[in-house]
């Protein structure tokens, strides 16, 4: 078995594909679980000469692979090598793994989907048929979505729970919480308008990188005390011109909870 000890070895063998190939090369996709780049002569060998030994590498190696440190899971490279070596009419062969990433969110879907739904009769099977081509950035923006979700609910929550003091205890809190709701909003507003243009003028084409994150960190930090300041006076002025302070409070709520989301989908 020695002479199966290098990869580059195994390519050229598989290549020839001499009969006796065949036992150590499904030992070495499936148990060794050689490097993709040089199974891809072995794997395309066995399908040739001995389609149950094929059918095993399947099985064994274009499952999913497991999850990764991040959470992540993503589909074997012989798969791609074999997508891509396949005659068209073997390629329906490959179609039980498109399902699996498609139904489980899988990354590099989209691309096994390009290789393996080009082509008849892989084209007009129901996997291929029924589910667009690009499928991965919709699956992007919907977790995008459901972690902007429980964001805003926060924030709201947040929100009601400063409007709902205001309500039960308006007549001993009255100015001052105005006065913070005002204040605090103008300072969020404040702090974002600042981080987006200081952090967007000094990158080149508004690009958001290390150096120009500082710059609008920085803005932020000095804008913010500066717009609560204003919004504070700006609250006393509207109560002693009549304003209610509870509407002051709710609409510091509402826009509070409208300038955070803006700043958490657009960061």
């Amino acid at each position: 078995m020695a002479v199966w000890s290098s990869g580059a070895t195994f390519e050229a063998l598989c290549a020839l594909a001499p009969p006796e190939a065949i036992a150590p090369a499904l030992h070495w996709l499936t148990v060794d679980y050689a490097e993709a780049s040089y199974g891809r002569a072995c794997a395309l060998m066995l399908f040739k000469r001995a389609p149950e030994a094929f059918a095993q590498v399947a099985a064994t190696r274009f499952v999913i692979r497991p999850m990764d440190a991040e959470g992540r899971r993503s589909i074997d490279d012989l798969a791609y090598y074999m997508a891509s070596d396949l005659p068209p009419e073997a390629l329906v062969q490959l179609l039980p793994l498109l399902q699996t990433a498609t139904t489980e969110h899988i990354a590099g879907r989209d691309a096994l989907y390009a290789t393996l739904c080009a082509r008849e009769p892989a084209r007009s099977a129901t996997v291929c048929d029924t589910f667009p081509a690009k499928l991965e950035e919709t699956w992007s923006l919907d977790k995008a979505r459901k972690s902007r979700r429980t964001f805003v609910l926060v924030s709201a929550a947040l929100a009601l729970l400063y409007v709902g003091i205001v309500l039960l205890d308006r007549r001993s809190i009255g100015w001052p919480a105005a006065a913070i709701g005002t204040g605090g909003t103008a300072a969020i507003g404040g702090a974002i308008l600042a981080f987006q243009v200081m952090s967007q003028s000094h990158g080149g084409d508004g690009a958001l990188n290390a150096l120009t994150f500082v710059f609008g960190v920085a803005s932020a930090i000095i804008a913010a005390p500066i717009f609560a300041v204003g919004g504070t006076f700006l609250a006393r002025l509207l109560v002693r011109a009549g304003v209610p302070v509870i509407a002051l409070c709710m609409t510091s709520a509402i826009l509070s909870v409208l300038l955070v989301t803006y700043a958490y989908d657009h960061w």
